[in-house]
């Protein structure tokens, strides 16, 4: 019992750990995906609509030459937009960037348990 609480301790004050390196992160980038959002918010409301979301996935497939499908970047505004209003905020544009750094942790090869 000692050692599974032990354990969980320790899961506990890595993830921990994990939380806080990602906060600081995002902190540390939090400007540069604000000049980001505002860059993709043409109309300079606060907001980021289907258009100029759509507008700006045109504009990253034409430069790095590749196709993504309306539908496909529908489906993206539509998952980024929490709160269905139908449009994004800065605060839903940074969760999606929060999700995609926990996807990318998750997905690293664990190089502790190799022997």
């Amino acid at each position: 019992e000692k050692v599974t609480l032990l354990v969980l301790s320790n899961f506990k004050t890595t993830e921990n750990q994990a939380h806080s390196t990602l906060v600081e992160t995002l902190y540390r980038y939090r400007s540069d995906l604000e000049i980001i959002f505002n860059a993709i918010d043409t109309d300079h409301s606060g907001l980021i609509s289907v258009e100029e979301f759509r507008a700006m996935w045109k504009l990253f497939s034409s430069h790095y030459n590749v196709h993504i499908d309306d539908s496909q970047v529908n489906k993206l505004a539509n998952i980024m937009d929490l709160n269905k209003d139908g449009s994004i905020d800065f605060n839903e544009f940074l969760k999606a960037f929060y999700v995609v750094h926990r996807y990318e942790d998750l997905m690293k090869p664990d190089v502790t348990n190799l022997g």
